[in-house]
């Protein structure tokens, strides 16, 4: 039996039938703070798409994270059950670039998903979200349709990614201090930011309490088709630089890079049933 995300019923039942959930969450004071924070380390996030937790400035990670953690912890500790923060970044477009768009992705396995266990992607803009400044798009049910380890990569589907892209997202318009919680396997990107000014997001990575952090290393040089997974500290995702081999913690298994076959009918199918 899969376990329980949400407090309430409904809502948890509604994420696990479509993968994602949009909520109110913060307040206009959380939102001033997080905006104050993120001007604080704006250098970090120069580049037209930016996540704070791919800096190679340590000291910054750690600050953002403990500030957007800080807040996250305190907002939804009665939204959700017995998660915890692992991490907290921002994810910055910068204005008026087409180089700012995400393409169809799924986010990283941070947790051991086989045995019922779901890592929560967290996306809480801080301004308002429109088609203009780069919302984000989320395809329905597809949380079910590769639940293998997963590194950082596009989505490996790329016969289909025209086709998702342009039939299966639902794009999300959120007010600034919505949060929308998504399972980590939930295909996602989101267009460029054509507005003339950031678009800055408070982003975070939830964890049941009970489970350990993994982290799935692939040696791209080698391109052997393999990924070494590796159980990892609380404080690894603040403090490790992406795409690096782990020096800490312990290596659990080698296991080859799996991806589930898709077709959009079976595609189509997952997006039925949910929504």
């Amino acid at each position: 039996m899969k376990r329980q995300i949400f407090t309430d019923s409904k809502i948890d039942a509604q994420f696990k039938r479509d993968g994602y959930v949009v909520l109110d969450l913060l307040q206009s004071h959380d939102i001033e703070k997080l905006l104050s924070l993120y001007q604080t380390h704006a250098k970090v996030h120069s580049s037209d798409f930016f996540a704070s937790i791919l800096s190679s400035d340590t000291s910054a990670r750690e600050k953002i994270h403990q500030g957007i953690s800080e807040i996250f912890t305190a907002r939804t500790k009665d939204i959700l059950h017995e998660y915890r923060i692992a991490v907290g970044s921002f994810a910055v477009k910068q204005p008026s670039t087409e180089r700012s768009e995400v393409g169809l992705h799924q986010d990283v396995s941070f947790i051991e998903e086989r045995d019922g266990h779901v890592g929560l992607s967290l996306w809480c803009p801080l301004v308002d979200v429109i088609e203009k400044n780069g919302y984000l798009g989320v395809v329905p049910g597809s949380h079910l349709a590769n639940q293998n380890y997963r590194d950082s990569c596009t989505l490996p589907y790329p016969d289909l990614v025209k086709t998702i892209w342009e039939d299966y997202l639902e794009f999300q318009e959120m007010k600034a201090g919505q949060l929308l919680v998504m399972d980590s396997r939930v295909f996602h990107g989101s267009p460029p930011n054509r507005s003339n000014i950031p678009r800055v997001v408070a982003a975070g990575v939830g964890v049941p309490a009970e489970s350990q952090l993994i982290y799935c290393h692939r040696n791209w040089a080698a391109d052997d088709g393999q990924l070494e997974v590796f159980e990892v500290g609380p404080d690894h995702y603040i403090h490790h630089q992406f795409g690096q081999k782990p020096n800490e913690g312990k290596h659990l298994t080698t296991v080859p890079r799996e991806v589930t076959p898709l077709t959009e009918e079976t595609l189509q199918k997952l997006c039925r049933a949910a929504g």
